[in-house]
């Protein structure tokens, strides 16, 4: 077997695996002749038979998604006086080996397309204007009276403290001249102290939890937006 048949042969067995690792393969087996100090059938002894070296490759690449190896017989060619492999015929269709071939850039918009969606986005501005705005105002507007809820949940927790504390003053001060008085004042001021803790658990819960959850989501969704318009592009 001389040099240039154990290569054809090894690229037939080799015909599945990906064509970058492929071309390696035979790029390093071609150097490797080439380089060798040996005549041809020394150098293909010390390699092993073609079947023999592409395994090896094989395993190499085991890691990689291969599809399934070609089957090879043994039969003598009276003509060489040797054993030679022949590889048998693949039956896929052609539906399925081209699965394994690289897919086709797609071709980008041609320029009448391109002019034709400006003009249609242009007379089309009234209504997806009208609707991009009133979405944007809705949005700014949720926004908007969110954080004033925030805020006025605070603003009640200071101003019922503030209350409270006065109200307890009051109390103290006509404890004696009005007892009835000073009571209802006690009680007022525990009232107003509730409130005030539960607005401020509120003010607290909506700063330290519900604002970053929705922040959270909104990145998220974001992310995911755009990781599947860059998938479909890929």
């Amino acid at each position: 077997m001389s040099k240039l048949e154990f290569l054809e042969r090894l690229e037939k067995l080799l015909w599945d695996i990906p064509y970058t690792e492929r071309r390696e393969a035979l790029n390093y087996y071609t150097e490797y002749f080439e380089d060798a100090e040996k005549d041809e059938e020394e150098v293909i002894r010390t390699l092993g038979s073609p079947e023999e070296v592409a395994h090896n490759i094989r395993q190499e690449l085991a890691g990689k998604e291969l599809v399934e190896p070609i089957e090879t017989h043994e039969t003598f060619d009276h003509e060489k006086d040797e054993v030679v492999y022949v590889v048998a015929e693949n039956n896929q269709s052609d539906s399925e080996t081209n699965g394994n071939r690289p897919k086709e850039e797609k071709k980008g918009l041609e320029t009448w397309q391109i002019v034709l969606i400006v003009v249609a986005a242009i007379l089309l501005f009234p209504i997806w204007g009208s609707a991009v705005t009133g979405l944007a105002g809705g949005i700014i507007g949720l926004i908007a009276g969110f954080l004033a809820l925030i805020l006025s949940l605070g603003v009640i927790a200071v101003a019922c403290f503030s209350a409270a504390l006065i109200i307890l003053g009051v109390s103290f001060a006509v404890l004696f001249s009005n007892p009835v008085g000073a009571f209802f004042g006690f009680g007022a001021t525990l009232f107003l102290v509730g409130i005030a803790l539960l607005s401020l658990i509120a003010f607290i819960k909506c700063i330290t939890v519900v604002i970053p959850a929705i922040c959270k989501g909104i990145v998220s969704l974001w992310h995911k937006a755009f990781d599947k318009k860059e998938g479909v592009a890929a």
